[in-house]
């Protein structure tokens, strides 16, 4: 491993209404491992709905100009992108939801010579 940089997004939510933050990183070309996971999580007792938090990627930019839809590729694909492999990768974009609660989420890049990606 070369290098390893972080990051920390937060959102607050009250009441019934999911709330959504967005994030989006641009840096340099490099070939990286990403990796979103909720670190925090405060609960809002002040409604009858459920706290509910989830944090996830979309989409990845290369240094090619290109955009991927993290959700569409792998052999597997899902909505809820949690890591993903990238070489040559300069951005990325995710959310960070809530419901009835506050909640921070990290997300670590991992850099690398290369890496393998599908």
């Amino acid at each position: 491993m070369d290098s390893q940089w972080c990051a920390e997004v937060a959102a607050w939510g009250e009441g019934e209404a999911n709330y959504l933050q967005s994030f989006h990183f641009t840096f340099p070309p490099e070939s990286a491992i990403a990796q979103i996971t909720l670190s925090f999580r405060s609960d809002n007792d002040s409604s009858a709905s459920p706290p509910f938090a989830y944090a996830y990627f979309t989409d990845y930019t290369t240094a090619d100009g290109v955009d991927h839809d993290v959700t569409a590729e792998g052999a597997q694909p899902t909505y809820f992108v949690s890591s993903f492999t990238a070489n040559q990768l300069t951005g990325f974009r995710g959310y960070l939801g809530v419901r009835n609660c506050g909640a921070q989420a990290v997300i670590n890049v991992f850099v690398w010579p290369s890496v393998f990606s599908d």
